[in-house]
């Protein structure tokens, strides 16, 4: 039986050390798996115009950068979804990239 209600605090408690290694996989390859997922759900359900937003993605200035979904312009890489930049947002970025950009679908989110 484990010390407490928490993970976090069975970890800290030293509990899991025998298997701190193989928690550590596992919890990466557990956020691999979402991101993947993500991607995928992003590549079905985002359309031509869709509102969206950079997440989790480098070089971190490009975090919160708004757009919308441009499906005219095929991307260079498998898993990318091009993105028209916001004109208000490109004004910060413009020096670095073009108006419309690829973006690894699991770095986006849908903008209500």
């Amino acid at each position: 039986m484990l010390g407490s209600a928490s993970i976090f605090d069975d970890i800290e408690a030293g509990y899991w050390d025998d298997g701190l290694e193989a928690l550590a996989e596992t919890v990466r390859a557990r956020s691999e798996y979402l991101k993947k997922q993500r991607g995928a759900r992003n590549q079905m359900e985002f359309k031509h115009g869709t509102a969206v937003r950079m997440i989790n993605i480098r070089p971190k200035y490009l975090i919160g950068v708004r757009g919308t979904v441009n499906k005219d312009r095929m991307p260079n890489r498998t898993g990318d979804i091009m993105v028209d930049i916001d004109p208000r947002d490109y004004v910060r970025i413009s020096h670095r990239f073009s108006r419309t950009v690829g973006v690894p679908a699991s770095s986006l989110e849908e903008v209500k």
